[in-house]
């Protein structure tokens, strides 16, 4: 029985001296999100809204935030801060826009349940943005009487059942112009925002 007891006495110590030796697991280091693609694509919070006007037709489309969380993307050595943020709209489909750190770049991507979408991309410690998706920045851009500086404008893409071609963002705005090809031969909806409430993350 003694001999029994001191066994487990030599466990018992062993497993001590075991995770006294461990070393504690350092925390993954946070890499924050670009300033430029935080003011461009990581703006609103849930509630709030956009409104924009149809040039063709004249009518209106509101477009709401209805969920924004994290998403810092995939597993990686570091906490990459990101942000996935879902619009519906009025008179247009759905769509779910992410942002977020990755290891030597930054990514922008908007996605639509028809499919087709946007993908833009900068990369650490570049200038501007890189040829994943060609974008223009405008110096400035007019709408509806309002004047919006360094506007950033998406490249055209395939439309899918109505979904957006081209986009375009103004700094801690975001979306402030959408595009969209006319179906059955009709005229371009370019749809123009007048108004919006925005919630500060």
């Amino acid at each position: 029985m003694k001999s029994l007891n001191y066994i487990l006495l030599l466990i018992i110590v062993a497993m001590c001296c075991i995770g006294a030796c461990r070393k504690p697991i350092p925390p993954k280091p946070f890499f924050p999100l670009d300033e430029e693609m935080r003011a461009y694509f990581a703006v609103p919070d849930s509630g709030s809204w956009y409104v924009y006007q149809d040039s063709a037709s004249g009518v209106f489309d509101t477009m709401r935030v209805t969920n924004r969380g994290n998403n810092s993307g995939a597993p990686l050595p570091f906490i990459g801060e990101g942000y996935m943020i879902i619009y519906e709209c009025s008179r247009n489909h759905r769509m779910r826009a992410d942002v977020r750190t990755y290891e030597d770049y930054y990514a922008f991507d908007v996605s639509y349940p028809a499919g087709g979408g946007h993908y833009i991309r900068k990369e650490k410690g570049g200038e501007g943005f890189t040829a994943h998706e060609k974008v223009t920045v405008l110096d400035s851009l007019i709408l509806s009487g309002e004047t919006y500086y360094d506007v950033l404008q998406s490249e055209e893409r395939t439309s899918f059942l109505g979904t957006f071609t081209k986009l375009w963002f103004a700094k801690d705005i975001g979306i402030i112009k959408k595009h969209v090809i006319g179906g059955g031969g009709g005229p371009d909806s370019v749809f123009y925002l007048v108004d919006l409430s925005l919630i500060k993350p």
